[in-house]
């Protein structure tokens, strides 16, 4: 038995509309600039604290990194200290929708390493995207279908590193 469960949410591709130039102006970001990209809620439970090791572990064994562009709003000073601290970590607030959609569509790969998930709206949204993205471990529908694409570690940044530079050159 299936049961519709409606979720309220904007057209999806609706961000269409926005003049790309013009977000990328706004947030300082240059068009043809190369980037990772994770948003969501920034808290140790949902991976930031591994998300910001792993990055750094990837900076350090590749030759050319791209930098991580990371979006949501932060509930640690920790965490806000952390990202403070990272090289080649840009922090934005949250913003709306549309640009956030748009900013996913143009990253070279979407990043959620969150421990605590049920089915994440970020990952809906970069998969409907079809951008390159690591998914978290522990969704069934994401072990299942999009086993390249789930995260490998709970916890070896080596492997994590080694995954982003993978995602970001798979031809697929």
């Amino acid at each position: 038995l299936l049961n519709h469960i409606p979720v309220p949410q904007e057209k999806f591709l609706q961000f269409n509309k926005y003049n790309d130039e013009k977000v990328f102006k706004k947030y300082n970001i240059s068009a043809d600039t190369p980037f990772i990209l994770s948003s969501g809620l920034l808290k140790f439970s949902k991976g930031t604290d591994l998300l910001l090791s792993s990055y750094s572990c990837y900076r350090e064994n590749v030759s050319n990194p791209l930098p991580l562009f990371i979006i949501g709003d932060i509930k640690s000073n920790a965490i806000y200290d952390k990202i403070k601290k990272a090289k080649e970590v840009y922090y934005f607030k949250s913003m709306p929708r549309p640009e956030l959609l748009l900013l996913m569509k143009s990253s070279s790969l979407n990043i959620n390493l969150s421990h605590s998930e049920g089915m994440p709206r970020f990952c809906l949204e970069a998969l409907a995207l079809k951008t390159k993205v690591i998914l978290p471990q522990g969704i069934p529908e994401f072990d299942i279908n999009c086993k390249d694409w789930v995260a490998k570690s709970k916890n070896n940044l080596l492997i994590l590193a080694q995954q982003f530079h993978w995602a970001i050159n798979n031809k697929n």
